[in-house]
């Protein structure tokens, strides 16, 4: 009985998924660059100035500045906008265009939050 082989029946699903296969590749992107964007931030904050301009659109100097700790609203936003992209995809039955369309607009929102970071960060340091 050492050389028999079990077969074992598999679902193809894991304890968590992050969804079918062929949306993989965007999604497992777009996690590490959430990944990326909390180690980063999470790093900088001893070395940035007490103040970062975060609010570029407002009109007066004063008002464009907040705290560095709102540098970690970006983190935070980046992880929502995966767990609610990594959920739509796995509680609704949609088809494969769809899937692949949610997963490749997740990495360019998460590409969207990248520069924007790196741009704050990078000004203050």
């Amino acid at each position: 009985m050492l050389g028999t082989q079990t077969k074992r029946r598999t679902t193809g699903k894991t304890r968590f998924s992050l969804g079918p296969r062929y949306a993989l590749v965007p999604l497992r992107i777009s996690i590490l660059i959430s990944f990326f964007l909390i180690v980063y931030t999470l790093a900088l904050q001893p070395f940035i100035q007490p103040v970062v301009p975060i609010f570029h659109s407002l009109l007066s100097g004063s008002d464009q500045l907040a705290p560095k700790i709102w540098l970690l609203i970006f983190p935070a936003l980046s992880i929502f906008i995966n767990i609610v992209h990594i959920g739509a995809i796995n509680i609704t039955s949609m088809s494969q265009l769809v899937i692949k369309l949610y997963a490749w607009a997740d990495l360019l929102l998460q590409l969207i939050l990248l520069m924007i970071t790196l741009r704050n960060t990078l000004v203050v340091l």
